[in-house]
């Protein structure tokens, strides 16, 4: 017996971001996310039940990584369920520090190893076991286009997928964060001045494209995996990818015993208050399972 659903969903993202603390979570229409740097106050992130059957279906994150102040602004992210749209806007400048990555924003399935709760709705059920996905008894497909419409050239950048994976016991326990060991994953479709982590392993073929593999090993043994273009990017277009075609090329390089927590859509941004303006359309999971 075999069931499949498809989650779809359209975001365009202006990036550029600081820390926020509150969280939202509507069943209404429409979601609406907010940071106001000169009150230092707002709402980071938001709980889509997408179908209304009471289970949230995704997480929507501002997502502050690395940002430590900024002089003044603003950003928004609107969800509207009734459209499946997902806008974000940002207005900020002088955020700090310049020379890392300043946020990703983001929406996901599944949860960072950190969330209290999984978005596990639409017949989702994180955490997988790598061995489910590779022997075939579930199956996850990533697709999505991308209009990258606008952003700084002096801007450090990339649009990309995200992963954790972590030991069984945080991966069933909520909220318990990072094992140590851990290992994340992340499948790179554009960048601009901005490179991975680690050094290059190896050149791989996933779903009739090259790529490259490069990977970081902490003083923790924990790795970092970046699967990237080989020659090629999306700013406008189509991407389509088997999550289990990703993991058996990751297994080249690592061996992988611990379960998939997440899987994440989103795009780094860096250098303080520089522009982006990205858009992504018909972007989602597609789920199957061999009953």
């Amino acid at each position: 017996m075999e069931k499949t659903i498809s989650i779809m969903f359209i975001f365009c993202v202006i990036v550029n971001l600081t820390p926020i603390s509150k969280s939202a979570s509507s069943p209404s229409e429409t979601t609406h996310l907010y940071y106001d740097f000169e009150k230092r106050e707002g709402l980071t992130y938001g709980w889509v039940d997408f179908d209304s059957d009471g289970n949230y279906d995704y997480r929507i994150d501002i997502c502050n990584w690395n940002i430590n102040s900024a002089e003044g602004g603003r950003i928004d992210i609107v969800y509207d369920k009734s459209m499946n749209t997902l806008v974000i806007e940002t207005n900020l400048w002088g955020a700090q520090p310049q020379t890392y990555v300043n946020g990703y924003p983001e929406i996901y399935v599944g949860r960072k190893p950190w969330d209290g709760q999984y978005a596990n709705g639409l017949g989702l059920n994180f955490p997988y076991k790598v061995s489910d996905l590779t022997s075939g008894s579930v199956f996850l497909t990533v697709s999505f286009s991308i209009d990258l419409r606008d952003f700084d050239p002096n801007m450090n950048f990339n649009i990309a997928a995200d992963a954790w994976l972590v030991d069984d016991r945080r991966a069933f326990s909520l909220g318990s964060g990072l094992s140590t060991p851990y290992v994340e994953i992340m499948v790179w479709v554009f960048s601009h001045n901005l490179g991975p982590a680690g050094i290059r392993v190896g050149r791989e073929n996933i779903c009739r494209k090259a790529w490259e593999v490069w990977r970081s090993i902490g003083r923790d043994n924990s790795t970092y995996i970046a699967i990237i273009p080989d020659g090629w990017s999306i700013s406008q277009g189509s991407i389509s990818y088997d999550i289990a075609e990703v993991m058996k090329v990751v297994e080249k390089y690592l061996l992988l015993t611990y379960p998939i927590t997440i899987w994440l859509a989103g795009n780094w941004g860096q250098n303080g208050g520089q522009r982006t303006l990205t858009v992504l359309h018909n972007s989602g999971v597609s789920y199957q399972t061999t009953l």
